[in-house]
């Protein structure tokens, strides 16, 4: 196996596509974690101030939101983006690096 992060990014590029950011099913995506941000942003000052809220699933949903969180970080490193030249940037490694800044 080998070590170096530019393998594993090209072998990245082989095998998973990169998505294109102004698709519908990407804007379903953003819209439905921006519905997560803002249920987050809601249930944690409120389980800070008074607690743990204490229904039927709530554990298992927290961990649902946080397994949708890390999903969207994974999509965020094959999504493409458009640089300050309005270029289309599908290159898995600029992506990378433009995501990471």
């Amino acid at each position: 196996m080998k070590l170096n992060p530019r393998y594993w990014i090209h072998i990245l590029n082989k095998r998973l596509p990169i998505l294109m950011p102004e698709t519908r099913q990407r804007r379903y995506w953003d819209f439905f974690v921006l519905t997560l941000v803002v249920w987050t942003a809601l249930v944690v000052p409120f389980e800070v101030g008074f607690g743990s809220i204490n229904f039927p699933g709530g554990y298992q949903i927290e961990r649902l939101i946080d397994a949708c969180f890390w999903v969207d970080v994974c999509l965020n490193f094959r999504t493409a983006y458009i640089d300050h030249s309005a270029n289309m940037v599908r290159d898995g490694a600029k992506i990378a690096g433009h995501y990471i800044r």
